[in-house]
């Protein structure tokens, strides 16, 4: 399963995907929740999670970059070309559960920024994420980091 969307991130707790393939999919983070919305498998079941258990599980600077040498064994693997722009790729493993077995990440050379990442899941599922047109010190409208579930629909808080 594959998808396109736009992805916002607020330091220190806000997370927002929201997806144009499929359309209307969505996974916000509001501080204190978790929601989780893909109407193009059910579209009247919302789930609903404690952001206290998130572990900064959408937030991939805090899961990834927080002293990432007490946290990870990490290997170096030499520079890879993506779409044009060369990135250093880094095969990490967590020292400790983490909620993912291991994970590649790709910063680019010159901006050093994230710009591809492929998390193995602790369910044996791969996801891969590429972030492009990266946008750095925006405002954000507080509309980006909230979900009312549609009307009707079924919210299973978990």
């Amino acid at each position: 399963r594959s998808g396109n969307g736009k992805m916002c991130q607020r330091q220190p707790d806000e997370f927002s995907m929201r997806f144009s393939d499929p359309a209307g999919d969505l996974v916000v983070v509001d501080g204190e929740s978790v929601w989780t919305f893909y109407p193009s498998m059910d579209d009247q079941q919302v789930l609903k999670f404690s952001g206290l258990n998130s572990d900064g599980r959408f937030n991939f600077y805090k899961n990834l970059l927080t002293n990432p040498k007490d946290r990870f064994d990490a290997t170096y693997q030499g520079i890879e070309e993506i779409d044009n722009q060369r990135a250093h790729r880094v095969f990490m493993k967590p020292k400790e559960t983490q909620g993912f077995r291991s994970t590649v990440v790709w910063i680019d050379t010159e901006t050093e920024l994230i710009i591809n990442l492929e998390v193995h899941d602790s369910n044996e599922s791969i996801r891969k994420i590429r972030l492009t047109d990266i946008q750095l010190d925006i405002v954000l409208a507080d509309d980006e980091f909230r979900f009312v579930p549609p009307e009707g629909a079924r919210v299973i808080v978990r």
